[in-house]
Order: structure tokens, then sequence, then C-alpha cells
């Protein structure tokens, strides 16, 4: 990771302070980028990803299916089911860009019978 006379600076004025630089100070000041990614079904997922992005700061992207879910617990249950045991990756609304351009990429998902949904899996 690349160090800038702006970081370095700031280090220099918390050492000896007792002041911890922490990792959210560190994004802040612009030494990583940092982009929050997140598909959610119930909203679960969106909430945990809102909290991490107020944190860390960065960028936010949700991933959304071109077809989306069925709101129906058990129609989604048979329909997720199928197509984690097919391997299947649905078509995406969501574009991310410049992906490469990021140090950190926290990445969120619902955990659908001990995996992540398949919307992440095609990201």
């Amino acid at each position: 990771m690349k160090e800038t006379q702006e970081m370095n600076e700031y280090r220099a004025r918390c050492q000896g302070k007792g002041t911890i630089m922490s990792e959210r100070d560190e994004a802040n000041t612009g030494r990583w980028k940092v982009l929050t990614v997140y598909y959610s079904h119930s909203g679960n997922t969106r909430e945990c990803a809102n909290q991490i992005h107020e944190r860390a700061g960065g960028d936010i992207l949700e991933i959304v299916p071109l077809v989306p879910y069925p709101q129906d617990y058990d129609a989604v249950v048979e329909q997720a089911k199928r197509e984690l045991k097919a391997g299947h990756k649905p078509v995406l609304k969501t574009n991310a860009e410049n992906i490469e351009s990021y140090d950190v990429i926290f990445v969120g998902s619902p955990n659908w019978w001990n995996t992540v949904a398949p919307p992440i899996m095609t990201f």
C-alpha cells in the first residue's frame, strides 16, 4: 500500500499522545480505497452492510439480480436450493466498475445452506 504525505503527518501527530490510529482513520485519510458490496434478500444483510459502510467509509454497492427472487419464503427456498445445486449464477443488474482500484472489499451475503447466495457467486 502506498504511504501518502498526509498519512505520515497524521501518524506523526498521533505518536506520543496516547492516540491510537484506527483502521477507520487510515481508510478515511485516503490510505485505503474501500468498497462494501452486498446482496440482501430480506434486508438483514443490507443492514449489516450499511453498518460496515458507516464505520469503514468508502463506497457501497448493492448486488441486484436481473430477475428478482420471490418474496414468498417457501418459493425462494426452493429456487435457491435448485440454483445452488446446479451452480447457477444469475445475471446481475449491478455492475461493479474498476473493482481492481479498491484496496479493501467487504462482501456481504445471506448464508444459504452454508454458502453465499448465487448473486454473490456471480459477482
